[in-house]
């Protein structure tokens, strides 16, 4: 079973892309992707055996239940959060403002 929060982002970025919110379409979309990416298999378990001999690099990703995933999106809004203090502290201040805009859509998934 995917996790509903998942399929959520994967259509909220659909619809982000076609508003042309490119603050909703980098959060959303660097979050999809860390999903992603903690579903995929370790290289030991990376091929799967198609028959005579051969393997197929294709094999079913780990399903994450909605404590994983909300695991993953803390994790993003965290490294944004400190991302947001080196750059204050730097004085780029516009950089800080879209990565809090950022923890704003990225926040809204875990509210439920």
């Amino acid at each position: 079973m995917t996790s509903p929060t998942y399929e959520r982002l994967r259509r909220d970025l659909i619809t982000a892309m076609s508003q042309r919110d490119m603050v909703a379409v980098s959060a959303i979309r660097t979050a999809v992707a860390a999903i992603d990416n903690a579903g995929a298999v370790e290289a030991q378990h990376s091929a799967a055996p198609i028959g005579a001999g051969g393997f197929s690099p294709d094999v079913p990703r780990r399903e994450l239940d909605e404590k994983a995933v909300a695991q993953i999106l803390e994790a993003e809004i965290e490294e944004r959060r400190t991302a947001m203090a080196t750059l204050a502290d730097l004085g780029q201040d516009s950089h800080v403002e879209r990565l809090q805009r950022e923890v704003e859509v990225l926040v809204r998934y875990l509210a439920e």
